[in-house]
């Protein structure tokens, strides 16, 4: 009996060890200041750096949560002063450097507990709430999200063929605009921007490590018939896949 109870105890403990061992960390400070200041590079927006994790399935991987302040874009909106980042920065480690990354294996995510649900509530002609998560691609100088309610339809995409890198870009109808469609294969039927004029914002949309925020209007497609007026309000946030 007592051997029994001694293995009983023995496989507990393993058990224990490997979660553990599988568990992120607390980085030593001098890799927690490299992190940090890896993420803090280049960066516009006035950020406030929280909880710094170093992967323990892959120590070349690092968290950062943190917060941001978006400032005012314009007059015809204005975004949260300070924001919570609803999901962790990723940054990897090469050659003695850390730099953010989009994307990291599962493993990792769900080491270092990368979230991608989104929160996205659209009022006016078109009523729904987006919570799945955003399919994200960028390069040096294009971004763009697109996030699906299967069940309904409906579907949004920002798009940024000026991309500049993470930061707060006013909703237009070119350059950064958001665009919206129901059932019509993503074809947009309502955009930001005014309908006389693109360059003039309804809102802003704000792009940051994994994730991005928009608070817009937005108005039907213009067609020969003429301009349309803002009938549907988006507001939220979309954390990428």
């Amino acid at each position: 009996m007592k051997l029994a109870a001694a293995g009983v105890l023995a496989a507990a403990a393993f058990a224990g060890w490997t979660a553990t061992a599988t568990a992120s960390t607390t980085p030593e400070p001098s890799e927690a200041r490299a992190i940090e200041r890896g993420f803090l590079k280049d960066r516009e927006v006035e950020t406030e750096v929280g909880k710094i994790r170093l992967s323990s399935v892959d120590d070349r991987f690092a968290s950062v949560a943190y917060s941001v302040t978006i400032p005012e874009v314009g007059s015809a909106r204005r975004a949260p002063e300070v924001v919570k980042a609803p999901t962790v920065a990723l940054l990897k480690e090469a050659k003695g450097k850390w730099k953010p990354v989009p994307k990291a294996p599962k493993k990792v995510k769900k080491d270092l507990k990368k979230k991608a649900k989104s929160d996205i509530v659209i009022t006016g002609d078109v009523v729904d709430v987006l919570t799945r998560s955003a399919a994200c691609s960028e390069s040096s100088d294009f971004y763009d999200a697109g996030i699906i309610n299967h069940g309904s339809g409906t579907y949004l995409s920002v798009e940024f063929p000026s991309y500049r890198g993470p930061g707060v870009y006013p909703a237009l109808g070119v350059h950064s605009v958001a665009a919206l469609s129901v059932n019509n294969n993503g074809v947009p039927q309502y955009t930001t921007g005014l309908g006389n004029d693109a360059f003039s914002s309804t809102g802003f949309l704000y792009v940051d490590e994994g994730w991005g925020m928009i608070g817009a209007t937005m108005a039907k497609e213009p067609d020969e018939g003429g301009t349309y007026p803002q009938t549907v309000d988006v507001e939220g946030y979309w954390a990428c896949r």
